[in-house]
């Protein structure tokens, strides 16, 4: 977001400034409508699915991601599978009887598993099938669970009693109660059981009466009070990864360390925050934090107390019904009857907005001053973080500021501040007294260099005060170019210099002097240092700018002088809206724009926008701070963003996107690697990808191509396709999934199916047609016999010959009298089959007639058909009688040799290839000598996993043989390199 400078076109301004002003008045007054009670912490952002998305269910008990990468949700009505673009609804209509889905479980066989209030279920091509207990049903309610074992089994909390769910043989199961057999024999059958879990260890977790019970192997433990285990009943248990076990119930949170021999309680002080709440669950974060739900939000255990995060950190009010963390270390949140909220940029960004304490959603600049604290300037002034509450407060010390564009810190601590207006104020942190120090003519930004002097950008040129002076000391500096006109940015090299950007170029002083800085490698002649809007140094001395709002460009420097210019692309760069140009503590660049902040580590550009964390996309001008711990602050027209990092301030994952899954809904359930049989159908044939990649939702695209129907690979950003009609035949459909912010791309996932014939192309009507016809016939041979004999044979006679002279046609060339494309194609794919499935060897030779479009263009194309027709006999006579020869196309011919390997291919292809050329060819009483470069690869059959077994392969190979054949003088023999290729001598 940017406000008004004369650096636009100056007929615009009378326009454009009231627009620009009018809009950031009416989104304060949408902001400060929505209340602006000061909260107590800073904000979080959530991305949300409901109805409208697909979930049509909106509360969400249980959640689970599958090996494959889906990640499945259990809700009072229904079970939905989302994929990363859509929800796919599981419910009476595929199997499960009872719809209310409470527990989520997959084997060690990648079985999904669901238990509901009606009984257990597991899914089976498609459908849920239930496994049944000799008592009934197994129903699995709130207090129950499921959880899978190493061996395949599964233990399932059914009515208050442990049951093993295992195989039984033909792909049945039987569930059998455990209490007092096995492993569980000291286990009492009367008790009751609330929940399981199987840690990695294989030990069995579960509670037992109020007491907490552990087996690990045939020994069965008892955790109670007297080993901090209060009096309870345990709903939810959790194994974080460094093997701690986590259990609570409504009331208690207690944790065993790995290898400790006694629990702590964890509930704390934050127990009545916990407490009444009965949906009770574990996630843990990225950064390896352990959450559950708390009675108003969620809490998270950090630094050894619990963080609570409720409606003042941006959750909603509804309860938190179910917590998940995937593998990404995402934290997925059920709200009761609200749907599902994925909480975004958590460890990484904190957000603050006019229900923080700022004065305004829009943020013009940030700075940290002495004592910790942090400054914003907004358009109603300045507020200052109160770092106890985690909130801002506003500066109002008897001087009325509004809008506040700038803000910079001297050396002696203080702050200074300028308005749109033009006001210069400076503040004393410490008792936040403010003092107009002067006035300038509608300030843009100021900076305070470290020789004491305070630079003050206007859109009338460049003012200067001393730290030090007292009201009225603002002086215009008086250097041409920054004396008039609109001076966008000040700023400070670390060699000491001030840099200033005007619409009259670009300015270093050096010392006591002004210098303009020249650019004798601008092809513009230096317009482009005119149009700077803003700037900053990158840790080699190289400058990098914002151009005009627009492009991001880098300026190498020698000196006063601009020695090379290099420009970032769309692909770095994602928007055409800059709004600032700077770098942080850790020399990464940050481009903010309308669309977010694109990030430059070095080595990749990194897009991050509210999906990741950020508060709001559209950025504000100049908007951004540095700050001393290596985070920064960034000004968006919503509030204000701090990107931590994290524990280590990284950048989020820059992982390439996962493989994608490929769905065609006609096909149902199909197994990975299987091959769906479709009917032919006039309906078009839907194919649906799964992307994946959560973490990357908006910013993918997708590329895909279907063998043989397109040309080329298609780009969308839709997460399907169709096709209509499509022949009867095999397909193999490929995709892959690009991240459009770092443009890297996923692997090609594959899916090959088959079109059925259509009904009157099927065997079983051609036999019902043959029938037909050998009954008619009968009847014909009865009526007239011999004149349907004789006609008969005479039919016979004329098909045979029409139908010798059909599939010469469609096999053979008609100039040449070879086999055509297609009829060689065709006979390559059966030698190459041959010659595996026999383990004999195989020639695969391209020749290519040399120079032939000179002799066409000296001699006509009839001369050129007369050399063609010529070479075809040549090939024929030329080869054995069971070689085959076609032309391939235009003037390049195929050949195929069975058998035929080695040394001796090499010699007898040789032999063909002087044989062609011998004798002259007769054009019109004139001789013509013709030469021809061959290609060629030797496909041994004993290399069984060599890709050349492929035609394409193969041919490709080839052609790049016939390639270098012809880049080496032509009317040579060059061979493919495999292992059936003997050494050159």
């Amino acid at each position: 977001m940017l406000y008004c400078e004369h650096s636009l076109p100056e007929p615009m301004m009378p326009f454009l400034c009231p627009y620009v002003r009018l809009r950031a008045a009416f989104l304060c007054l949408i902001f400060l409508a929505g209340g602006a009670a000061s909260c107590a912490a800073q904000r979080y952002t959530f991305r949300t699915w409901g109805a409208s998305q697909g979930l049509r269910n909106l509360n969400v008990v249980s959640m689970m991601e599958d090996r494959s990468g889906f990640l499945w949700l259990g809700t009072d009505n229904g079970l939905f599978r989302y994929d990363g673009a859509r929800f796919l609804e599981f419910s009476t209509g595929q199997g499960l009887r009872d719809p209310y889905v409470v527990a989520l479980a997959e084997d060690a066989t990648g079985r999904l598993w669901a238990g509901t209030s009606g009984g257990l279920f597991y899914l089976d091509g498609g459908r849920f099938a239930e496994v049944r207990s000799a008592e009934g049903s197994l129903s699995v309610g709130l207090d129950g669970s499921l959880t899978a074992l190493k061996n395949g089994h599964l233990l399932a909390v059914s009515r208050s009693r442990l049951f093993e769910i295992a195989p039984n043989g033909d792909d049945k199961w039987s569930a059998n109660a455990v209490a007092g057999s096995g492993d569980f024999r000291s286990l009492d059958p009367s008790e009751t059981i609330t929940s399981v879990l199987a840690d990695r260890d294989d030990r069995i977790w579960f509670g037992c009466g109020k007491n907490v019970c552990e087996v690990h192997g045939s020994r069965l433990t008892r955790w109670d009070a007297g080993s901090g285990v209060p009096q309870d009943d345990w709903l939810a248990f959790y194994e974080d990864h460094n093997g701690n076990i986590w259990v609570r119930s409504t009331a208690h949170v207690v944790e065993l360390g790995n290898g400790a021999s006694r629990w702590e309680d964890r509930t704390g002080s934050s127990g009545p925050e916990l407490a009444n709440n009965y949906y009770v669950s574990f996630g843990e974060t990225a950064e390896g934090d352990v959450i559950t739900p708390s009675s108003d939000g969620v809490a998270v255990w950090r630094g050894g107390a619990w963080q609570l995060y409720g409606p003042q950190q941006g959750f909603s009010h509804y309860d938190v019904e179910s917590l998940f963390t995937d593998h990404h270390g995402m934290v997925w949140i059920g709200e009761a009857g609200h749907g599902l909220a994925r909480w975004l940029g958590y460890g990484q960004w904190e957000n603050w907005t006019i229900d923080d304490g700022l004065g305004s959603p829009i943020v013009w600049a940030v700075l940290r001053d002495d004592n910790g604290r942090v400054w914003v300037a907004h358009d109603k002034g300045i507020s200052v973080s109160d770092p106890q509450r985690k909130s801002f407060t506003t500066v109002a010390a008897g001087l009325t500021l509004g809008m506040t564009v700038g803000l910079t810190k001297d050396r002696t601590g203080k702050i200074w501040a300028v308005t749109n207006s033009g006001v210069v104020a400076r503040i004393q942190p410490g008792t936040m007294k403010a003092e107009k120090v002067g006035t300038v003519a509608s300030g843009n930004q100021i900076y305070a260099d470290g020789m004491g002097h305070i630079w003050i950008s206007t859109e009338h040129g460049l003012y200067e005060i001393d730290s030090d002076a007292k009201a009225g000391a603002a002086q215009k500096v008086t250097v041409t170019g920054l004396d008039r006109g609109n001076v966008n940015r000040v700023t400070g090299r670390s060699d000491g210099t001030v840099w200033a950007a005007s619409e009259d170029g670009l300015f270093v002083r050096e010392g006591d002097i002004w210098k303009r800085v020249s650019c004798t490698s601008c092809e513009d002649h230096g317009a482009v240092t005119r149009q700077i809007t803003d700037m900053d140094f990158a840790s080699d001395g190289s400058l990098w700018a914002a151009i005009n709002f627009s492009r991001v460009v880098r300026f190498s420097l020698r000196g006063d002088r601009i020695v090379s210019v290099e420009w970032m692309g769309s692909g770095q760069v994602s928007s055409l809206s800059t709004q600032f140009v700077r770098f942080d503590r850790q020399g990464r660049l940050w481009v903010g724009h309308d669309r977010g902040v694109d990030v430059f580590d070095g080595q990749r550009w990194r897009l991050l926008t509210s999906a990741d964390g950020l508060l709001w996309n559209d950025t504000d001008n100049k908007a951004f701070w540095a700050d001393s711990d290596g985070t920064v602050w960034i000004g968006t027209s919503e509030g204000i963003s701090r990107f931590t990092g994290g524990p280590h301030n990284t950048l989020p994952e820059d992982a390439a996107p996962t493989r994608p899954t490929i769905e065609i809904p006609a096909a149902g359930e199909v197994p990975e690697g299987g091959n769906p049989e479709l009917p032919w159908s006039r309906a078009p044939l839907k194919i649906r990808f799964a992307p994946l990649n959560f973490g990357l939702e908006g910013k993918l695209s997708y590329e895909y191509e279907l063998e043989g129907e397109d040309s080329d690979w298609v780009q969308t950003t839709e997460a399907e396709t169709q096709y209509s009609r499509l022949s009867p035949g095999e397909y193999v459909f490929s995709l892959r999934t690009i991240d459009d912010t770092t443009h890297r791309e996923s692997p090609v996932a594959e899916m090959t199916f088959t079109v059925l014939p259509n009904w009157w192309q099927t065997w079983a009507f051609r036999l019902l047609l043959a029938l037909l016809a050998a009954g008619l016939l009968a009847i014909a041979w009865r009526l007239r016999v011999r004149h349907l004999l004789r006609r008969q044979q005479e039919l016979e006679v004329l098909v045979a010959a029409r139908t010798h002279e059909l599939e010469q046609q469609a096999t053979h060339d008609d100039l040449t009298g070879l086999l055509n494309h297609k009829g060689i194609i065709q006979m390559l794919m059966v030698e190459l089959e041959r010659a595996k499935r026999q383990r004999l060897p195989l020639a695969v030779v391209l020749a290519d007639l040399d120079f032939f479009k000179e002799v066409n263009d000296k001699y006509g194309h009839l001369a050129g058909d007369s050399v063609l027709r010529e070479m075809g006999a040549r090939l024929q006579s030329g080869i054995r009688v069971y070689d085959k020869a076609g032309r391939y196309g235009g003037e390049e011919f195929l050949l195929l040799m069975p058998t035929l390997g080695g040394v001796a291919a090499m010699t007898r292809i040789e032999e063909l290839r002087l044989a062609l050329a011998a004798r002259p060819y007769e054009i019109d009483g004139s001789q013509l000598s013709v030469t021809c470069s061959f290609g060629v690869v030797l496909l041994d059959g004993h290399e069984e996993h060599t890709p050349l077994w492929s035609p394409n392969e193969a041919l490709a190979a080839a052609d790049r043989a016939l390639y270098r054949a012809k880049n080496n003088g032509r009317d040579r023999v060059e061979y493919a390199a495999t292992e059936a290729t003997p050494p050159m001598k």
